[in-house]
């Protein structure tokens, strides 16, 4: 089949399926089940066809990680667009030249799968409690949308901090408003004091009304990243990765 004629037979489900992709960079099978085939008892299997079928046609690739260090073993198929795919969402989307994604760029964030995973799957809770109307508004920009440039502190040059996420929750008349960093401690508390430093440079200079999230993977690791916020007089918290939709759902932070 040609690629034009690829594009003709695309259904509305895969035109959702390839902009969600596009928007994520890469999800696994499972995760795009949940978005994608809610009312089905296995939703991995009810899209695992469809996701097939686009990789098939030239849309889509997909990458298997096994996983023989945890307990038990975790093997995951996670999918992300080739290059077809990313031009095929920019036209459709209308994205213009300049703002495409690089096909360097996709290729890259292979690096941090596991990373981009558990940040994706804060996205996918929060989605499905408000489509449950648990939440009344959910605004989620990426790494993408969600690039800070401010003047530095030293240098008269400029910083940047790209968080993992930024989010907006509104509910029952409130709003809560956070930067998300998913932390998975691979970073040294050493790279995480410059970065909260880089984070109160930015709260000076361009006064933002998010609270800063760190989400991490202990105990002993979340009372370090919280005594580094202080020290940097930062409003926030850090929190173990399983209690992040609680606290972001739980009104902290919200305003009236």
């Amino acid at each position: 089949m040609d690629r034009p004629q690829a594009v003709l037979e695309l259904k509305e489900l895969d035109k959702d399926i390839l902009r969600t992709l596009y928007r994520f960079g890469f999800l696994e099978t499972e995760q795009v089940g949940r978005l994608f085939c809610t009312e089905e008892p296995e939703p991995a299997n009810a899209v695992a066809g469809r996701l097939r079928l686009l990789k098939l046609r030239g849309f889509a690739g997909s990458l298997r990680e096994h996983n023989q260090m945890k307990t038990p073993a975790v093997s995951r198929t996670f999918w992300f667009l080739d290059s077809f795919g990313l031009r095929v969402v920019e036209e459709m989307e209308g994205i213009p030249r300049a703002n495409r994604v690089k096909k360097s760029e996709s290729i890259l964030q292979i690096l941090f799968l596991e990373h981009i995973r558990l940040t994706n799957e804060i996205y996918i809770e929060l989605e499905l409690l408000r489509r449950r109307r648990y939440l009344d508004l959910l605004v989620w920009r990426g790494t993408r949308e969600g690039r800070l440039e401010f003047p530095g502190f030293t240098g008269g040059g400029r910083s940047v901090l790209t968080p993992d996420a930024t989010v907006t929750l509104g509910r029952e008349g409130r709003l809560a408003s956070w930067f998300l960093e998913v932390d998975r401690a691979t970073m040294s508390l050493t790279r995480i004091r410059e970065k909260m430093g880089r984070y109160r440079e930015m709260y000076v200079e361009l006064a933002r009304p998010e609270r800063l999230l760190f989400l991490t993977v202990g105990e002993a690791r979340r009372d370090d990243v919280q005594k580094l916020m202080a020290e940097h007089g930062l409003r926030g918290r850090s929190v173990l990765f399983r209690d992040a939709v609680g606290h972001l759902v739980g009104g902290e932070g919200g305003e009236g």
